[in-house]
């Protein structure tokens, strides 16, 4: 029944993020850096291109030149 509700909603793609999927990068990042990160500063991209072109909007401005080294 769950199933056959969840593919009524046209939206199936990730949707949200449970408190496990925040807890477990915030344990990581406490553990792996000695950091304290919070949920509000956790930001979920779908790739690592979606994520060059968010980084790129945060911290360059329309004419900056950029470079990217491919791996």
């Amino acid at each position: 029944m769950l199933f056959r509700k969840r593919c009524e909603n046209e939206v199936l793609g990730y949707t949200g993020k449970p408190d496990s999927y925040y807890n477990a990068i915030i344990n990581w990042v406490k553990q792996r850096y000695d950091l304290i990160v919070t949920k509000e500063v956790i930001n979920f991209v779908p790739g690592i291109v979606p994520g060059i072109g968010m980084a790129m909007n945060c911290f360059t401005q329309k004419g900056d030149k950029v470079m990217i080294q491919p791996p």
